[in-house]
């Protein structure tokens, strides 16, 4: 009985037995028992795209494709073909099931004929393994006479290889040709074939902000977004130190029907009425620019004197912007060196400047400029004593070749400022007039601002005149901090100006002892007398070109108002005004006049008019 029921109850393993199974189980299979860390394995494992599960996400396996085939491009057999066309499946209006996508030249003789062909074209790189040209093809199109003359000059492999590439080409741009011969000999070109006529390089004209100008055609496109066709033009630009490439972008809005030529935003110069006259004007325009940008001098324009300076321009008034550099067989990286002729016809219309009596910068029309006819009888006008101008033209013209300060001094409208301006115009130096005013109110400001002027003053050889400038000449005191740090700055900055600087003041009397070292020379003006005021008045009115219209007796009467230079100025400018109005010659008529008005201003002096009819 025992023996029976022992015999049907599972056998359990003695404890000895089971660790052995353990330790059989743990050496022979290992990997089902123990995971490795993350990454610790020096190996690199590859993993292919499997057979989707969703929608989500890709469903990476260990096992190799088995449908993986190689690309017919890289067979043996596709590979032996000179060309290789690709079509697709056609779309928009056509009536084509398939149209040709792109072309890749695989023959070494036809990518050394297309070498000579596309030479010198943007991006096309001819030496490359795989050489793909994409539709609508229309570097070949712009290179299609080049193509073609290509025939004259080679023959046996090479010459079949050229017409095959031609016939392949002639089904996707011989239409083409001939609708852009049409258009362009009725002078007329529609929106869509724009881009027939402008391969890279074109020289294009166009009228910008109302300037002639001729640009270089870098690249095109049609924006399907503005419904525009884009050139990206290039001209030669000067940054103060070195010629290069500016960038403008033109935009031909889209257009229906046909539209002249002429009255696109740009078209090619070589459609121009008068295209050798154009360049010829646009060649002596860009000679003009390359002086004014190698040197810098006292210029005029239409109404003012200017300095052009692009480097200072773009220090002191914009943002720079790099330019591209020139190819190097057309200019040298210095100043001075000989643009061609292809390049000075793409200079810009205009040149960096400051205009000297406005203070403005900006950009002045190359054409609107000239030189400045100095006025050499304008020191023999200025009305001084004989011997203070003895003084002024064998001293302060030595101070000025020394670059040294002067100091003008005495009541307003007595000549100080004209002083000045008359010197500067003898020596024939730019004149540069400031104010207090023009330099801030705080001490940081002044700084600031004189650094600036002091900077362009000495680089453009000026004459500095700092007009009405007693509040940074006046002495210190121990009640006014702030103004005591006005002159300190000035002090400061004046001690390592080494440029030529007038000074005008009114209240000489007060200035602070610091300054003695500091001014070289000092005028002091005393108020007009009878004779000096007559001489005034006749130097005004012949520069009005009215001294003719007035007697003797007239210019005595006018002496004996008494009247400060600026006062006088005022009267005569006035009056030139009041003629021109009406039409006529200025005369005493216009001048007892203006007498009158000022009386009834109340302006500050006794108008006792002595004027007669």
């Amino acid at each position: 009985m025992s023996s029976s029921s022992s015999s049907s109850e599972p056998q359990v393993p003695l404890l000895d037995e089971f660790l052995d199974g353990l330790e059989t189980e743990y050496y022979t299979n290992p990997a089902t028992t123990v995971t490795q860390s993350t990454g610790t394995l020096c190996e690199a494992k590859v993993l292919y795209e499997g057979p989707s599960k969703c929608n989500c996400c890709i469903n990476w396996v260990e096992q190799y494709p088995t449908i993986t085939k190689e690309t017919a491009e890289e067979t043996s057999d596709v590979k032996r073909y000179a060309i290789l066309c690709r079509l697709q499946k056609a779309h928009g209006a056509t009536t084509r099931a398939l149209e040709l996508q792109s072309i890749v030249i695989q023959n070494p003789l036809l990518k050394s004929v297309l070498g000579g062909v596309f030479a010198g074209y943007p991006s096309i790189t001819t030496t490359l393994e795989k050489l793909e040209f994409c539709a609508p093809f229309w570097e070949f199109f712009y290179r299609w006479q080049a193509l073609a003359d290509a025939q004259d000059t080679h023959e046996g492999d090479a010459l079949a290889q050229i017409r095959l590439l031609l016939n392949e080409l002639t089904s996707q741009l011989g239409s083409v040709h001939g609708i852009a011969a049409d258009l362009v000999q009725n002078n007329v070109m529609t929106y869509d074939f724009l881009w027939t006529l402008f391969p890279p390089a074109t020289l294009v004209y166009s009228r910008i902000l109302d300037r002639d100008c001729l640009l270089e055609v870098q690249k095109t496109t049609y924006d399907t977004r503005s419904e525009t066709y884009d050139l990206q033009c290039k001209y030669v630009e000067w940054d103060g130190e070195k010629f290069g490439w500016r960038w403008e972008l033109i935009e031909i809005p889209k257009f229906s029907g046909t539209q002249s030529i002429q009255d696109l935003k740009a078209y090619p110069v070589t459609h121009h009425k008068a295209p050798k006259d154009t360049e010829l004007q646009l060649l002596e325009r860009g000679r003009k620019f390359v002086s004014l940008s190698n040197c810098q001098q006292n210029l005029t324009m239409i109404n003012e004197r200017i300095m052009v300076d692009a480097k200072a321009f773009l220090s002191h008034a914009a943002s720079s912007a790099d330019l591209d550099p020139l190819d190097s067989n057309d200019l040298g990286s210095q100043p001075g060196v000989e643009l061609s002729d292809r390049l000075l016809m793409l200079c810009s219309p205009v040149v960096k400047a400051c205009a000297l009596k406005s203070k403005c910068w900006g950009e002045v029309d190359v054409d609107g400029i000239s030189d400045i006819n100095w006025d050499e009888n304008v020191f023999h006008n200025l009305v001084l004593e004989k011997e203070t101008k003895q003084l002024i033209e064998s001293f302060v013209f030595a101070q000025i070749r020394a670059r040294n300060d002067n100091v003008a001094y005495g009541e307003p409208g007595i000549g100080k400022t004209l002083t000045a301006e008359t010197i500067a115009e003898k020596a024939q130096r730019p004149l540069y007039v400031l104010s207090a005013g023009d330099l801030g109110t705080s001490s940081e400001q002044v700084e600031e601002r004189l650094a600036e002027i002091f900077d362009l003053a000495y680089k453009w050889n000026a004459v500095l005149l700092l007009d009405e400038s007693d509040v940074f000449l006046e002495q210190r005191t121990s009640d006014n901090l702030e103004r005591n740090q006005l002159v300190s700055v000035f002090l400061r900055m004046l001690e390592y100006y080494r440029g030529i600087l007038f000074l005008t003041t009114n209240r000489v009397s007060v200035f602070d002892a610091a300054f003695q070292s500091r001014i070289h020379f000092t005028l002091h003006y005393q108020g007009l007398d009878q004779v000096s005021r007559r001489k005034v008045w006749q130097i005004l009115l012949e520069r009005a070109h009215a001294y003719s219209g007035l007697s003797e007796e007239h210019l005595d009467a006018l002496a004996k108002e008494p009247l400060n230079r600026k006062q006088i100025k005022n009267v005569v400018k006035a009056a030139k005004l009041l003629a021109i109005a009406n039409d006529v010659a200025l005369n005493a008529d216009h001048i007892q006049i203006m007498f009158q008005v000022m009386r009834k201003a109340q302006i500050p002096g006794t108008f006792r008019s002595q004027l007669s009819n």
